[in-house]
């Protein structure tokens, strides 16, 4: 279990090339044996030549743990809010206001059930119900976190607003599970060719609705679904065929403990973020990768588009050789890129042989 933490040791290399095996990609580490003016590959056991400026300034890694910092590309935020929970919408509201500095642009869209656009024409309100017209796929849903900050905290109140006018609306029998925004969502992605790196559906839930596994889609955006449950419902297994199938997390909460929901949420926005993060693995021979985040692979590379200081990467190994190796170094490498720089951190860990 490899675990993200905020201010961790990074290499941010903008013009120094960061000694890497030309045959296995391994990174030079702390655990490098290193002599004179070569060092050893830990999984290939290749002697490689070390940099004259490495000799001079060797790199700290931090060995288990992998630090994140902000990269400086566009950071783009989707939140679908049901605004006929009242509480829910005062506890997350808040929540999204003061994580503002962690994006560039936000949107906000509040489910009356339906999805909602609120605009502001001529300094006057505008409220705009979706159903997936061509029209409304058209619609500029983004406001920028540091021009437009006075624009989504009038937003935010309205959705407040809103809230205090359908709080009752969850009496009703019917629900409108996740797949009322997808429709919607999907085809403004597709008309407008954007790409939201991060979606949260803020959701108090009834009763879930039967649908097959194939319509259940959101598209290629990475999303977290905060629910909470009535204590006579689960619905945890409905959600996590999406989250099988797709880039994603569902927490699900009770909602008779509501301080645990908002504990660990204001936990997630609290978090820093990581886009577009590449992973590889490296291993000993003998060993091989069976499980990533329980999801069985016969890969070591994988591409997780969205991180945070909240999140653990797990990892399972599986012995192929009969005979035990000799080595059994494990080193994670997590690399992502901002505009200007790129981004390597590595974690070293012994498998218990």
């Amino acid at each position: 279990m490899i675990k993200i933490k905020p201010g961790g040791e990074l290499l941010n290399y903008q013009f120094l090339q960061v000694p890497q095996c030309n045959n296995c990609g391994t990174y030079i580490s702390n655990l490098t044996i290193i002599k004179k003016d070569q060092w050893q590959c830990q999984i290939c056991k290749r002697l490689l030549k070390l940099p004259v400026w490495y000799k001079q300034q060797p790199i700290q890694f931090d060995n288990f743990e992998i630090g994140l910092i902000h990269p400086t590309f566009s950071r783009k935020a989707l939140f679908l809010i049901d605004v006929t929970s009242l509480v829910l919408c005062r506890m997350i509201i808040p929540l999204i206001e003061s994580s503002l500095n962690q994006f560039d642009e936000i949107a906000l869209i509040p489910c009356t059930p339906h999805p909602t656009i609120i605009q502001f024409i001529n300094n006057k309100v505008n409220i705009i119900t979706l159903t997936s017209t061509d029209q409304e796929c058209k619609l500029e849903l983004f406001y920028n976190c540091q021009t437009q900050f006075q624009k989504i905290r009038r937003i935010c109140r309205i959705i407040e607003s809103l809230a205090q006018y359908n709080h009752n609306a969850n009496v009703l029998k019917s629900n409108y599970p996740i797949e009322i925004a997808q429709s919607f969502l999907n085809r403004l992605l597709e008309y407008q060719s954007i790409k939201i790196i991060h979606f949260s559906w803020i959701h108090q839930f009834i009763k879930p609705e039967s649908k097959p596994q194939i319509d259940i889609k959101i598209g290629k955006n990475h999303y977290h679904l905060f629910i909470i449950q009535q204590s006579s419902c689960d619905i945890y297994n409905y959600y996590s065929e999406i989250v099988r199938n797709l880039h994603g997390k569902c927490y699900v909460y009770n909602d008779e403990d509501l301080d645990t929901f908002y504990n660990e949420v204001e936990t997630f926005f609290q978090s820093q973020f990581c886009w577009e993060a590449q992973i590889q693995i490296n291993l000993p021979q003998g060993w091989k990768v069976q499980k990533f985040q329980n999801l069985t692979t016969d890969s070591n590379q994988f591409y997780i588009p969205y991180l945070t200081t909240q999140d653990e990467l797990s990892i399972e190994l599986i012995q192929e050789a009969k005979q035990k190796p000799k080595e059994n170094l494990v080193q994670t490498i997590i690399t992502y890129k901002s505009n200007t720089q790129k981004h390597i951190c590595v974690a070293n860990e012994q498998i218990s042989l």
